[in-house]
């Protein structure tokens, strides 16, 4: 089946506009993300690597066969590299079995709703619970929005009971109140104050 048939400098042409509209597309949407989104990461990005590799695409055939085989050959050493290097990386700071230490001990206080100082933190808490405790990180949105709400309304009923819950870190203040350590793997602060989750870099706007 024939998609095109044209002269060969016509073909050249076409690859090079595309190329170049691969180029502007990476270069100008990380521009609108970091414009437009207050909360970003850089993982946002990686839809854009599908762009960069039509661009590297059209690049390497108006290269020839060696620059293919070179980068391909790299691309291959990175891969393995990057394999290597995430053997022994971990999510979780400490064991399951602390987790459910945590979520015990915050049932037990009746505290259902949770700010974590940890991007995974947050959902592991949450699956170990089945759902019945609720959390959120730093920022005020996330991938379910309603998690926010839930834990941001919480804090500001007097009924409720919320919890400060973070990796441990050695200088903790010692023997506070409300302040529960779990071993050196975690630690939860009952009746935080928004002013105090502020200071901990807590977004509510």
């Amino acid at each position: 089946m024939v998609f095109f048939s044209g002269s060969p400098r016509l073909s050249n042409e076409i690859g090079r506009v595309r190329c170049y509209i691969s180029l502007v597309h990476l270069c100008c949407l990380p521009c609108l993300i970091v414009l437009l989104l207050k909360d970003y990461a850089p993982r946002y990005l990686l839809p854009l690597s599908g762009f960069a590799l039509i661009m590297v695409f059209f690049v390497l055939r108006e290269r020839g066969n060696r620059l293919q085989s070179g980068l391909l050959g790299a691309l291959i050493v990175l891969g393995m590299a990057s394999s290597v290097s995430f053997k022994d990386h971990r999510f979780e700071n400490g064991s399951s079995k602390q987790l459910k230490r945590v979520i015990r001990q915050l049932e037990s206080k009746e505290t259902f709703h949770v700010f974590c100082q940890g991007a995974m933190l947050q959902w592991q808490l949450m699956f170990y619970s089945e759902e019945r405790l609720v959390a959120r990180y730093y920022y005020n949105t996330d991938r379910y929005p309603s998690y926010v709400q839930q834990v941001n309304a919480a804090l500001e009923d007097p009924a409720q009971t919320v919890a400060l819950v973070g990796p441990y870190t050695p200088n903790l203040p010692r023997n506070a109140p409300n302040l529960t350590t779990y071993g050196v793997e975690y630690y939860s602060y009952l009746y935080p104050s928004k002013r105090d989750l502020e200071n901990a870099r807590f977004r509510f706007e």
